[in-house]
């Protein structure tokens, strides 16, 4: 089972289009690979969805652009 976490509120259009997505990946493979969907930011905020994908407990998030430095911080400058 695949985990994706998202911010776009479960019933909008673009969340029917998601779930959509989910029921042809998992038509496709048989019943094989399943998607569960965490709704409208069910999972807390942009940094704690960023801690789960980095401990492998969500596989995919859809973040801000303005949460990006939370998965790649800016490297710093070499002195």
């Amino acid at each position: 089972m695949l985990r994706f976490g998202t911010i776009v509120p479960e019933g909008s259009r673009f969340a029917e289009d998601l779930a959509g997505f989910a029921r042809e990946v998992e038509h496709l493979r048989d019943g094989a690979l399943k998607i569960k969907w965490y709704w409208g930011g069910a999972l807390r905020h942009d940094a704690a969805l960023a801690a789960l994908l980095y401990a492998a407990t969500l596989h995919v998030a859809r973040l801000p652009d303005v949460s990006r430095p939370l998965l790649a911080p800016p490297l710093l400058p070499l002195a």
